[in-house]
């Protein structure tokens, strides 16, 4: 069985990438369009392997994220603050003392890291997959 994706996108350059992308992919991949598309019901239904969310501009619902492996993307060098290190706010219950990893001085020593792996003033990754998807 081919596994299956699904993308999560609003901005028209990602939806113009994506079927660019789709046209010679060798998976199964699912676009969705609005904010409020991507459902439980759907999740359960296509069972996808990962579930994209390029330049998202909402909170993804614990329904989703609990049942599907999601990655977020800011396909831009940020300013320090603007992504997930604000973002993190939401999800207040999940902040620790440190040295726990999801402590705000922890995050905070990732963000640097970040940038000096990339090279830019301020960069942040939340996850990292190992997998190529062609």
């Amino acid at each position: 069985m081919i596994a299956s994706h699904l993308v999560a996108a609003t901005k028209p350059w990602n939806i113009a990438q994506y079927d660019k992308f789709v046209a010679g992919a060798q998976r199964e991949w699912h676009l969705v369009d609005r904010h409020h598309a991507p459902t439980r019901e759907l999740i359960e239904r296509i069972k996808p392997r990962y579930v994209f969310f390029p330049h998202w501009s909402w909170k993804v619902p614990a329904e989703i994220f609990n049942i599907a492996e999601c990655a977020l993307f800011h396909m831009t060098d940020l300013p320090f603050g603007r992504g997930g290190s604000r973002a993190l706010e939401a999800y207040a219950q999940e902040l620790r003392p440190f040295p726990h990893p999801r402590s705000q001085e922890a995050l905070e020593a990732l963000a640097r890291w970040r940038c000096a792996e990339s090279g830019l003033k301020a960069a942040e990754a939340f996850v990292t997959i190992r997998e190529w998807i062609p």
